[in-house]
């Protein structure tokens, strides 16, 4: 496919547009911090806030490789990420309605179900977002595009979360009701900017059984030992929600003043952590994911000896950290895994990866919502030691430059 300067160029800020208005929908109903804030204070029950983080996350993960074989047939690939934007508005939608409309364990499950729903199209714009963004982005910009968009979205967040902060004593449960909307809307307003993009790829034959792709995990050492290290460091996203949900004190859990600080939190994460996390994976991605493991481990430590009597500004300063932690760890294994595969080899690598993460990470989270009403803050203390092993883990990683 062949563009002229001028339409890649318009190609290019279209794209970071669209890439920067998703961000910020999903930075501001994070299934770490907004949703679980939300739900709290609308009564559902705390098995629900252990299974955002699962839902959200394992949902985009598993249905990648079914998706890609059912829409192998279509050329028109914006149709198909209109259509993935189109699902996460709609599913926002009834989010908040639900938060309007119903309370208690009607309302966690109906948040849930969306929530699935909201993953499955996710996963739909993220397949798709790659083979646009191929398509009509040269080498050399595609990693500026990405990094602008979630530093731009960041921005934003951070000063959606200011906002809050200092307007606390005039906002309430339905202010942030109102932030899930306007991220429906965001998602709405990406349908359209992409309509004037045109992809047509070639119809594409179904790949090769997924159960085949797995088998590539027990063959290749160092997959495998990133399959493993990855699943133990998935707990860096787990233990989130929790961050919010075991609050110092109730007064903490309901001001409007704790889901701003954390929003602020996981918005200034994201900011600064693509350059370094970018410029330490570049070196080593092992030791990349090592550090972040660090971080995450420290942020854990701390909430979890300071839980009593820890101030909001000590457990927004942790939920930084972690959260830098986490992207560190996203980043890492991202720039790992491109560089243990070659060729066609990575696509295979990527597959069989995220389908046995995504079981992990929904298994592990559907266990952790049962047991948390019996173990309660304990759960910090079980993350941060599953945590540590990830980070003994990381040694049998092979290193990757």
């Amino acid at each position: 496919m062949s563009l002229n300067m001028a339409s890649t160029m318009s190609a290019f800020k279209r794209l970071i547009f669209i890439n920067s208005v998703t961000k910020l929908a999903d930075l501001c109903i994070s299934a770490k911090t907004t949703l679980p804030w939300l739900l709290m204070q609308l009564g559902a029950p705390t098995w629900v806030v252990s299974l955002l983080v699962p839902i959200r996350e394992s949902g985009s993960m598993l249905p990648q490789w079914w998706l890609k074989n059912a829409t192998n047939h279509i050329i028109a690939r914006q149709n198909l990420w209109r259509f993935g934007a189109s699902i996460q508005g709609i599913s926002l939608a009834l989010i908040a309605l639900l938060c309007w409309q119903t309370t208690h364990t009607l309302l966690g499950v109906g948040v849930l179900l969306s929530l699935g729903l909201f993953s499955l199209g996710r996963a739909l714009c993220s397949l798709t977002m790659k083979e646009i963004q191929g398509e009509l982005i040269n080498k050399g910009q595609r990693g500026k595009l990405v990094g602008t968009a979630t530093s731009v979205s960041a921005a934003l967040t951070f000063v959606v979360g200011t906002f809050l902060f200092y307007q606390q004593d005039n906002m309430s449960v339905t202010s942030v009701i109102m932030i899930v909307v306007v991220a429906a809307m965001l998602f709405m307003f990406a349908f359209i900017l992409m309509g004037p993009l045109s992809i047509n790829l070639e119809t594409q034959e179904s790949s090769q059984n997924p159960f085949k792709l797995l088998k590539l995990v027990v063959e290749n050492k160092a997959l495998k030992h990133l399959v493993i290290s990855r699943s133990l460091a998935l707990h860096a996203a787990l233990v989130a929600p929790y961050f919010i949900g075991l609050s110092t004190s109730a007064e903490q859990q309901n001001s409007v003043q704790t889901i701003a600080l954390f929003l602020m939190a996981s918005a200034l994460a994201a900011l600064v952590s693509g350059y370094i996390w970018g410029v330490l994976s570049d070196k080593s991605a092992k030791r990349c994911i090592q550090i972040a493991l660090l971080l995450s481990c420290v942020a854990c430590g701390v909430f979890y000896l300071y839980l009593d009597n820890a101030s909001l500004g000590l457990n927004a300063f942790l939920f930084f950290l972690l959260s830098l932690g986490h992207a560190g760890i996203r980043v890492g294994r991202k720039t790992y895994i491109l560089d243990i595969a070659e060729g066609e080899q990575r696509s295979q690598f990527v597959a069989s990866a995220n389908t046995l993460v995504g079981i992990v990470l929904l298994v592990t989270g559907v266990i952790y919502a049962a047991i948390y009403a019996w173990i309660n803050h304990y759960i910090i203390l079980l993350m941060l030691v599953i945590l540590g092993l990830a980070l003994l883990h990381s040694q049998y990683l092979s290193n990757d430059k």
